[in-house]
Protein backbone atom coordinates (compact mmCIF):
# COMPACT_ATOMS: atom_id res chain seq x y z
CA UNK A 1 0.00 0.00 0.00
CA UNK A 2 0.98 3.70 -0.67
CA UNK A 3 2.75 5.50 2.17
CA UNK A 4 0.44 8.61 4.06
CA UNK A 5 3.07 10.87 1.83
CA UNK A 6 2.25 9.58 -1.52
CA UNK A 7 -1.80 8.90 -0.92
CA UNK A 8 -3.58 11.69 -2.95
CA UNK A 9 -6.30 14.16 -1.40
CA UNK A 10 -9.50 13.00 -1.67
CA UNK A 11 -9.94 16.07 -4.13
CA UNK A 12 -6.87 15.13 -6.14
CA UNK A 13 -8.18 14.98 -9.78
CA UNK A 14 -6.66 12.06 -11.40
CA UNK A 15 -4.87 11.93 -14.73
CA UNK A 16 -2.74 10.17 -17.06
CA UNK A 17 0.92 8.79 -15.47
CA UNK A 18 -1.15 8.26 -12.01
CA UNK A 19 -0.76 4.87 -10.87
CA UNK A 20 -3.74 2.55 -9.34
CA UNK A 21 -4.82 -0.60 -8.42
CA UNK A 22 -8.02 -2.12 -9.10
CA UNK A 23 -9.27 -5.87 -7.67
CA UNK A 24 -12.35 -7.70 -8.77
CA UNK A 25 -13.95 -10.92 -7.36
CA UNK A 26 -16.85 -12.87 -7.40
CA UNK A 27 -18.74 -14.03 -10.77
CA UNK A 28 -15.05 -12.44 -12.52
CA UNK A 29 -11.61 -12.16 -10.54
CA UNK A 30 -8.70 -10.08 -11.39
CA UNK A 31 -6.60 -7.90 -10.66
CA UNK A 32 -4.21 -4.83 -12.42
CA UNK A 33 -2.18 -2.43 -11.21
CA UNK A 34 -1.65 0.12 -14.26
CA UNK A 35 -0.68 3.49 -15.17
CA UNK A 36 -3.50 5.84 -16.16
CA UNK A 37 -2.83 6.28 -20.11
CA UNK A 38 -2.08 8.98 -22.52
CA UNK A 39 -6.20 8.76 -23.59
CA UNK A 40 -7.10 8.95 -19.49
CA UNK A 41 -8.15 5.10 -20.00
CA UNK A 42 -7.07 1.80 -17.67
CA UNK A 43 -7.70 -1.38 -19.28
CA UNK A 44 -8.95 -4.30 -17.24
CA UNK A 45 -9.17 -7.36 -18.75
CA UNK A 46 -12.74 -8.79 -18.83
CA UNK A 47 -13.97 -5.68 -18.16
CA UNK A 48 -12.05 -3.58 -20.84
CA UNK A 49 -11.02 -0.03 -20.59
CA UNK A 50 -12.13 2.63 -17.83
CA UNK A 51 -12.13 6.23 -17.92
CA UNK A 52 -10.50 7.48 -15.21
CA UNK A 53 -8.73 10.76 -15.91
CA UNK A 54 -11.03 13.89 -14.43
CA UNK A 55 -12.18 11.56 -11.90
CA UNK A 56 -11.41 12.75 -7.78
CA UNK A 57 -9.20 10.33 -5.63
CA UNK A 58 -12.09 9.76 -3.65
CA UNK A 59 -14.21 8.52 -6.17
CA UNK A 60 -12.30 5.94 -7.54
CA UNK A 61 -13.98 3.00 -6.15
CA UNK A 62 -17.79 4.44 -6.70
CA UNK A 63 -16.16 4.98 -10.78
CA UNK A 64 -14.89 1.86 -11.05
CA UNK A 65 -17.69 -0.46 -9.28
CA UNK A 66 -20.03 1.36 -11.70
CA UNK A 67 -18.14 0.74 -14.98
CA UNK A 68 -17.82 -2.62 -13.71
CA UNK A 69 -21.32 -3.80 -13.20
CA UNK A 70 -22.29 -2.38 -16.95
CA UNK A 71 -20.41 -5.54 -18.22
CA UNK A 72 -21.30 -7.64 -15.07
CA UNK A 73 -24.43 -7.64 -13.52
CA UNK A 74 -24.08 -10.62 -11.49
CA UNK A 75 -22.39 -10.55 -8.22
CA UNK A 76 -19.16 -8.64 -8.36
CA UNK A 77 -17.16 -6.96 -5.56
CA UNK A 78 -14.30 -4.42 -6.94
CA UNK A 79 -12.02 -2.90 -4.80
CA UNK A 80 -9.94 0.34 -6.47
CA UNK A 81 -7.38 2.73 -5.06
CA UNK A 82 -4.63 5.26 -5.91
CA UNK A 83 -0.97 3.74 -5.73
CA UNK A 84 0.64 6.91 -6.75
CA UNK A 85 0.82 10.03 -8.67
CA UNK A 86 2.73 10.83 -11.26
CA UNK A 87 4.22 13.91 -10.44
CA UNK A 88 6.36 16.35 -11.92
CA UNK A 89 9.49 18.45 -10.63
CA UNK A 90 9.09 22.34 -11.75
CA UNK A 91 10.62 25.25 -10.81
CA UNK A 92 9.51 28.48 -9.69
CA UNK A 93 11.34 31.06 -8.93
CA UNK A 94 11.59 35.30 -9.41
CA UNK A 95 9.11 37.33 -7.14
CA UNK A 96 7.28 34.64 -4.85
CA UNK A 97 7.70 33.93 -1.69
CA UNK A 98 9.23 30.09 -1.55
CA UNK A 99 10.95 29.68 -4.86
CA UNK A 100 12.37 26.12 -5.38
CA UNK A 101 11.55 22.89 -6.68
CA UNK A 102 8.06 22.36 -6.72
CA UNK A 103 6.44 18.75 -7.32
CA UNK A 104 2.88 18.33 -8.71
CA UNK A 105 1.02 16.62 -10.93
CA UNK A 106 1.56 16.80 -15.06
CA UNK A 107 -2.50 17.66 -15.26
CA UNK A 108 -2.21 20.63 -12.90
CA UNK A 109 -1.97 24.01 -14.08
CA UNK A 110 0.52 26.81 -13.71
CA UNK A 111 -1.64 28.34 -10.80
CA UNK A 112 -0.94 25.42 -8.70
CA UNK A 113 2.75 25.65 -8.98
CA UNK A 114 2.53 29.47 -7.79
CA UNK A 115 0.00 28.51 -4.87
CA UNK A 116 2.79 25.75 -4.08
CA UNK A 117 5.69 28.30 -4.47
CA UNK A 118 3.65 30.79 -2.05
CA UNK A 119 2.17 32.56 -4.47
CA UNK A 120 3.17 35.81 -6.16
CA UNK A 121 4.98 38.57 -3.66
CA UNK A 122 2.42 41.18 -4.18
CA UNK A 123 4.87 43.96 -2.81
CA UNK A 124 6.90 43.13 -5.18
CA UNK A 125 5.90 40.62 -7.77
CA UNK A 126 4.07 40.98 -11.31
CA UNK A 127 0.91 39.20 -11.16
CA UNK A 128 0.76 40.28 -15.18
CA UNK A 129 3.93 39.15 -16.99
CA UNK A 130 4.82 35.53 -15.37
CA UNK A 131 6.51 33.09 -17.86
CA UNK A 132 6.97 29.52 -18.44
CA UNK A 133 10.07 28.10 -19.73
CA UNK A 134 11.20 25.12 -21.19
CA UNK A 135 14.73 24.37 -23.01
CA UNK A 136 15.93 27.76 -22.58
CA UNK A 137 13.23 29.50 -24.34
CA UNK A 138 9.52 30.44 -23.02
CA UNK A 139 6.83 28.72 -24.18
CA UNK A 140 3.95 31.00 -22.62
CA UNK A 141 2.82 33.97 -21.30
CA UNK A 142 0.48 34.23 -18.33
CA UNK A 143 -1.33 37.25 -16.95
CA UNK A 144 -3.67 36.17 -14.03
CA UNK A 145 -5.54 39.26 -14.65
CA UNK A 146 -6.87 36.76 -17.44
CA UNK A 147 -7.77 34.61 -14.21
CA UNK A 148 -8.86 36.57 -11.67
CA UNK A 149 -11.81 38.45 -13.94
CA UNK A 150 -12.80 35.60 -16.52
CA UNK A 151 -11.14 32.74 -15.40
CA UNK A 152 -9.02 31.68 -18.43
CA UNK A 153 -5.44 30.07 -18.76
CA UNK A 154 -3.56 29.58 -21.10
CA UNK A 155 -3.79 25.45 -22.27
CA UNK A 156 -0.54 24.45 -20.86
CA UNK A 157 0.56 21.26 -20.18
CA UNK A 158 3.57 21.65 -17.26
CA UNK A 159 6.62 19.23 -18.40
CA UNK A 160 9.47 17.88 -16.11
CA UNK A 161 12.05 20.17 -15.73
CA UNK A 162 10.03 23.59 -16.40
CA UNK A 163 10.55 26.93 -14.95
CA UNK A 164 7.48 28.98 -13.85
CA UNK A 165 9.35 33.19 -13.39
CA UNK A 166 7.44 35.66 -11.70
CA UNK A 167 8.60 39.19 -12.94
CA UNK A 168 9.19 42.16 -10.92
CA UNK A 169 5.98 43.72 -10.51
CA UNK A 170 5.18 46.64 -13.40
CA UNK A 171 3.95 50.14 -13.42
CA UNK A 172 0.84 50.71 -11.27
CA UNK A 173 -2.50 52.90 -11.40
CA UNK A 174 -4.58 53.40 -8.39
CA UNK A 175 -8.45 54.08 -8.29
CA UNK A 176 -10.37 55.70 -5.51
CA UNK A 177 -13.85 57.15 -4.89
CA UNK A 178 -17.23 56.24 -6.63
CA UNK A 179 -15.49 52.57 -7.97
CA UNK A 180 -16.65 49.13 -6.36
CA UNK A 181 -12.54 47.88 -6.82
CA UNK A 182 -10.27 50.92 -5.02
CA UNK A 183 -7.22 48.78 -5.70
CA UNK A 184 -3.79 49.60 -6.99
CA UNK A 185 -3.76 47.65 -10.41
CA UNK A 186 -0.90 46.45 -12.28
CA UNK A 187 0.29 48.34 -16.26
CA UNK A 188 0.50 45.37 -18.55
CA UNK A 189 3.06 47.18 -20.72
CA UNK A 190 4.23 50.67 -20.63
CA UNK A 191 0.86 52.23 -20.14
CA UNK A 192 -3.14 51.06 -19.30
CA UNK A 193 -5.96 52.83 -21.36
CA UNK A 194 -8.73 54.22 -19.30
CA UNK A 195 -10.99 51.79 -20.77
CA UNK A 196 -9.28 48.91 -19.11
CA UNK A 197 -8.97 51.01 -15.17
CA UNK A 198 -13.18 51.81 -15.72
CA UNK A 199 -13.33 47.57 -16.28
CA UNK A 200 -11.03 46.98 -13.34
CA UNK A 201 -12.10 49.45 -10.55
CA UNK A 202 -15.93 49.15 -11.55
CA UNK A 203 -16.58 52.88 -11.34
CA UNK A 204 -20.40 53.08 -9.39
CA UNK A 205 -23.47 54.26 -11.54
CA UNK A 206 -23.48 57.42 -9.95
CA UNK A 207 -20.05 58.37 -11.17
CA UNK A 208 -20.00 60.98 -14.04
CA UNK A 209 -16.21 62.57 -13.73
CA UNK A 210 -12.67 61.75 -12.87
CA UNK A 211 -9.60 63.51 -11.61
CA UNK A 212 -5.86 62.09 -13.21
CA UNK A 213 -3.67 62.73 -10.60
CA UNK A 214 0.45 61.76 -10.82
CA UNK A 215 3.40 62.81 -11.88
CA UNK A 216 4.92 63.22 -16.01
CA UNK A 217 8.09 64.18 -16.38
CA UNK A 218 9.25 65.19 -12.81
CA UNK A 219 6.38 67.75 -12.37
CA UNK A 220 2.55 67.23 -10.57
CA UNK A 221 0.14 66.43 -13.13
CA UNK A 222 -3.60 66.50 -12.98
CA UNK A 223 -6.19 66.51 -15.32
CA UNK A 224 -10.11 67.12 -14.77
CA UNK A 225 -12.06 64.43 -17.05
CA UNK A 226 -15.92 63.22 -17.67
CA UNK A 227 -15.74 59.31 -17.09
CA UNK A 228 -16.64 59.04 -21.26
CA UNK A 229 -13.43 61.45 -21.46
CA UNK A 230 -11.30 59.04 -19.26
CA UNK A 231 -11.97 55.56 -21.45
CA UNK A 232 -9.53 56.74 -24.21
CA UNK A 233 -7.19 58.20 -21.94
CA UNK A 234 -3.50 56.35 -21.64
CA UNK A 235 -2.84 56.21 -17.80
CA UNK A 236 1.09 55.75 -16.63
CA UNK A 237 2.66 54.94 -13.38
Amino acid sequence: PPSPADTPNPNYVLGPGDRVSITIWGFVEGSVQSVIDQDGNVFIPQVGPIRLAGTRAGDIQRVVETEVRRVYAQQVQVYATVLSTGSLGVFVTGHVRLPGRHLGAASESVLDYLARAGGVDPGRGSFRNIAVRRGGRDVARVDLYSFLLNGTLPQLSLQQGDTIVVAPQGALVGADGSVRNNFLFEVAGRAMPGSELLRLSAPLPAATNAVIRGTRGGQPFARYVSVRELSSVQLQD
